[in-house]
């Protein structure tokens, strides 16, 4: 129902997913991958190329949708990075390699700190949204599609 919900948010707030996106994502995915191992991956697990660029599709505009939504929302502070940093880096050894990728390392823990944040946010902002779009399931449909 989470899907739809965001579905339906993107279509009120003018957020699409074009197929340049769907194209570049696939090539960035793609090149986690060595050659034709990816394809043999979804052949294993007989997800059909369509279906699977489908759902990278719905799944890209969600997360636009969310970042839309609740990255504008969140603020970072030094307290909030400080208290990131001691949780999560105080520890760390800076040795000579570490210290050249320190910028980095300032640039991966603003990342995941923005994400904790939103991941936060993202529950009650989601009950707010289904308050809003409401979701009906068709009880006699639902019920021929699990063979009841």
């Amino acid at each position: 129902t989470e899907e739809m919900i965001l579905r339906e948010r993107a279509k009120d707030i003018g957020i699409k997913i074009t197929d340049r996106e769907v194209k570049q994502a696939v090539e960035d995915i793609k090149q986690d991958y060595p050659e034709d191992v990816f394809d043999q991956i979804l052949l294993e697990y007989a997800v059909p190329y369509q279906l699977w660029e489908k759902g990278l599709e719905i799944r890209l505009l969600m997360e636009k949708v969310i970042a839309k939504e609740l990255g504008a929302q969140i603020q970072l502070t030094p307290d909030d990075v400080s208290r990131y940093y001691k949780a999560h880096h105080k520890n760390d050894e800076l040795t000579p390699d570490i210290k050249k990728a320190s910028k980095d390392i300032n640039e991966t823990m603003i990342k995941n700190l923005r994400r904790k944040k939103i991941e936060e946010a993202y529950k009650p902002w989601i009950k707010e949204l289904q308050k809003k779009y409401i979701i009906e399931i068709n009880q006699s449909q639902w019920e021929k599609i699990i063979g009841t």
